[in-house]
């Protein structure tokens, strides 16, 4: 069991009410899929908050004065999981999310993951075989 503490720090995550109980299945599903040994207590924060925010801790913390989606601050490295209840922190931008989630749905939408190439096994994903497939094909429009 993990416990997953949400807080709304931006008035525009009202738009989205569903929000927290997506974010508490999206952690519990990954701790299950990763079948990682955490501590019996085991405890998340994420923070619902706007580009602003996310900008201002980017800035602080990583030195990238610039908004993005999604910042996370692991407490505990990966083979230490299990020894201590608090896991970290994650912080989600509304306007960042809401715009790749707009996105995200256009291309759905377009069947443009169907064009993407697969990751392959040297670890690349889909934005590095994007821009190589971009440089170096012709597109058909």
């Amino acid at each position: 069991m993990i416990v997953v503490d949400v807080t709304a720090e931006c008035a525009l995550w009202q738009e989205m009410p569903e929000a927290e109980l997506i974010a508490l299945r999206a952690i519990e599903k990954t701790v299950e899929l990763s079948k990682v040994n955490l501590h019996q207590d085991a405890e998340v924060g994420i923070l619902l908050t706007d580009d602003r925010q996310i900008r201002m801790l980017n800035a602080k913390w990583r030195n990238v004065d610039k908004a993005t989606n999604v910042l996370s601050f692991p407490i505990l490295s990966s083979d230490n999981l299990h020894s201590s209840p608090l896991l970290g922190d994650i912080g989600l931008a509304f306007e960042t999310t809401q715009f790749l989630r707009l996105f995200v749905s256009l291309l759905s939408q377009a069947n443009f993951f169907s064009v993407v190439p697969e990751v392959d096994g040297r670890g690349e994903g889909i934005r590095q075989n994007c821009v190589h497939q971009r440089s170096s094909s012709k597109s058909r429009w």
